[in-house]
């Protein structure tokens, strides 16, 4: 069986604490894209509850 490695993050940009994680995650997201790691980025105003729970669905 296959094992994918994938990393779900999100990133509000609403306000200056949300906007410094969202730019200070940007590291951790390039890294990750090294590592071979699918990444589904819910940036800015997709940054919602029920987007975030339709991921997890998926």
């Amino acid at each position: 069986m296959r094992t994918s490695k994938t990393l779900l993050i999100t990133r509000p940009s609403h306000d200056p604490t949300t906007r410094y994680c969202y730019y200070w995650s940007e590291p951790v997201i390039k890294k990750a894209k090294e590592k071979a790691f699918r990444v589904l980025d819910i940036a800015d105003n997709k940054a919602t509850k029920e987007i975030f729970e339709s991921y997890l669905q998926k």
